[in-house]
């Protein structure tokens, strides 16, 4: 992001006169006291309820997607539209990436809640040490809050995970090459709520 000084420059970088005398250097001066005052770089994020707070809009926003990928499975006996079945394809992945970054959200307010019980400040970048929040590795990141999972907590982490690493993002693997089993059910919203709510309590 520019500041007012960079913005104004950035126009033309040969043209002295934009940050000479007169009219152009009022203009500076006016960029520089509308320009909004750059936040913390943390803020916010040392509070668990902030990620609770996001975590909870993700949810939100793939509940919106939920009837259109659960459209895709037969119920009582009945045959499953091929329009239906399409749509179900196509909003499953995005529907599974707002999923996983929901579940990573939660993983790490829930992180940060437990590191200001203990007394310490949660450092927000890539490390070893106890207090470090990062990672998209939404496995590890419940192993490091303590979560107790069952095999089916894990083939949903390990799903997810894989929608932040490249399935929700890109056509296909980049750099792992790992093939992709894709999964929609009918309960998978259901899932990841309680699996959120598992998460919360930790």
């Amino acid at each position: 992001v520019l500041n007012a000084s960079e913005r104004v420059s950035a126009l033309d970088p040969g043209d002295s006169s934009l940050t000479g005398t007169g009219t152009s250097a009022k203009l500076v001066d006016d960029m520089k006291a509308r320009s909004p005052r750059p936040l913390p770089q943390a803020a916010g994020l040392t509070h668990a309820t902030t990620w609770y707070g996001v975590s909870s809009m993700l949810v939100a926003a793939a509940r919106t997607l939920w009837p259109k990928v659960r459209a895709g499975f037969a119920s009582q006996g009945r045959t499953i539209r091929l329009q239906k079945f399409r749509q179900s394809v196509q909003h499953g992945p995005p529907f599974l990436l707002l999923c996983a970054f929901a579940v990573e959200n939660a993983l790490k307010g829930t992180k940060v809640k437990q590191i200001n019980r203990r007394g310490g400040t949660p450092v927000f970048s890539r490390g070893t040490k106890p207090d470090c929040v990062w990672g998209h590795d939404l496995a590890l990141l419940a192993l490091d809050i303590g979560l107790m999972t069952t095999s089916e907590d894990d083939e949903l982490l390990h799903v997810l995970m894989r929608n932040v690493e490249w399935a929700g993002r890109y056509p296909r693997p980049i750099g792992r090459g790992a093939a992709f089993v894709q999964r929609y059910g009918s309960d998978d919203l259901q899932r990841v709520t309680r699996l959120i709510a598992r998460i919360k309590r930790a």
